[in-house]
């Protein structure tokens, strides 16, 4: 009977939750003095050693130091605190443990969507907001999926509003990784109706523009700017391909002959 009974106290001794839950009282040891770093460290060595295997002290554990990272954050956000952010948002994201991202995402997914709209609408401060909420969609699937999944569609396209007059490559790329979404499929159409006569954008930008073509295959709805898109693609390939193209961009080509070329080819 001594035995069993010294086995039983011997195995809770040494039993994981039971290492862990020291592990805790040596964190909030440290958090009650004051000591914010090793408290963060105890935490962290806790959910190494014991994260899928210490029950509710790694639970605790987890909570404790997602507060802990996103509280390095200053309050309120500004944009200039964004590589702080995207930094508390990796460690969250890294953290060890079966279920770490169960309890840690929810929260901190929270707090990026939050400091997403604290920016204006120029376009640094969009592209701000969108890296913020890319990085809230890499800690997986939170009871916010479907507010982030519309706050990220709708960022998407306000940033290709903003750069379809002046950098519609850039916002060509942005709307059709959301294509999925008839607005913005819309918005792609109209970037790529937009490219115009500039056939060496055309050819430089031709796995986009296939990109487009592919996803808009047989729509009716995009039949013609389809049709568009591949007479100015062929129209570009045989621009880059002709020989005269060469000869006129030689060192050895004759300035006149140059300036002709650039003229009945602006772009």
């Amino acid at each position: 009977v001594l035995a069993v009974g010294y086995g039983a106290l011997n195995g809770y001794l040494e039993s994981p939750r039971r290492k862990a839950s020291l592990l805790l009282n040596e964190a909030d040891a440290h958090e009650r003095a004051g000591q914010h770093e090793e408290a963060i460290q105890t935490y962290e060595r806790l959910l190494e050693r014991y994260g899928t295997s210490g029950g509710d002290a790694a639970r605790e554990a987890t909570e404790a130091l997602v507060a802990a990272y996103l509280a390095e954050v200053p309050e309120p956000f500004a944009e200039a605190h964004l590589a702080t952010a995207l930094r508390a948002a990796e460690r969250i994201k890294n953290m060890p443990g079966a279920n770490t991202k169960y309890f840690a995402a929810p929260r901190a997914v929270e707090k990026l969507i939050e400091w997403s709209g604290a920016g204006n609408d120029s376009v640094a401060s969009l592209r701000s907001s969108q890296r913020l909420l890319d990085a809230a969609d890499e800690l997986g699937s939170t009871p916010a999926a479907d507010e982030l999944a519309k706050k990220r569609a709708q960022l998407a396209m306000r940033l290709g509003a903003k750069l379809a007059d002046e950098r519609p490559i850039d916002a060509l790329g942005i709307l059709l990784s959301w294509a999925h979404k008839p607005a913005a499929l819309a918005a792609a159409s109209q970037v790529v109706t937009s490219l115009g006569e500039h056939l060496l954008l055309w050819s430089e930008n031709q796995a986009l523009v296939e990109d487009f073509l592919n996803v808009t295959d047989g729509d009716p709805q995009y039949a013609k700017v389809s049709e568009f898109a591949r007479e100015r693609l062929a129209r570009a390939a045989a621009l880059v391909t002709d020989p005269r193209r060469a000869q006129v961009l030689a060192p050895e080509s004759d300035a006149p002959a140059l300036r002709r070329w650039l003229k009945e080819h602006p772009r």
